[in-house]
């Protein structure tokens, strides 16, 4: 999973507006490679210590069913984006500045429930889906 939230990650930063006001001296290409490798480590970690812990636990407690996964792999892909906005928030309060212009979060919730969710399919085809077992040829 974590080279299919890269994949769509590189595939989903052409498309993102930037500020007026902000200038960008790297290549769009480089800009969708450079979030692709923040995101492949990102997702190595989160299969690694949440996923993959979760997943089995969940098999062997109950039933996996698609919306569980749904929603589970948007929780999961927002996990960055938590951790992100929690360091950025204690350190303005830390250093005692205003919090005046909070409307950037929404961009790192939407682009984590995205990819979580891209992941979450990819995952749920792969693994889980029903007519795997059901075509599976072993006993």
């Amino acid at each position: 999973m974590p080279l299919v939230a890269a994949l769509s990650m590189f595939l989903i930063v052409p498309f993102l507006p930037t500020a007026s006001n902000t200038r960008i001296d790297a290549s769009l290409f480089e800009l969708s490679a450079a979030m692709a490798v923040h995101v492949l480590i990102a997702a190595i970690v989160i299969v690694v210590v949440e996923a993959g812990p979760l997943f089995f636990w969940w098999q062997r407690n109950r039933t996996i069913s698609f919306s569980s996964t749904m929603l589970w792999a948007a929780v999961l892909g927002n996990t960055p984006a938590v951790l992100a906005v929690v360091i950025f928030v204690s350190g303005r309060a830390l250093r005692g500045q205003p919090f005046d212009d909070l409307a950037w979060i929404s961009r790192p919730f939407a682009l984590g429930t995205t990819v979580g969710l891209i992941c979450g399919l990819a995952f749920w085809l792969i693994a889980l889906h029903p007519w795997r077992a059901a075509t599976s040829s072993l006993p």
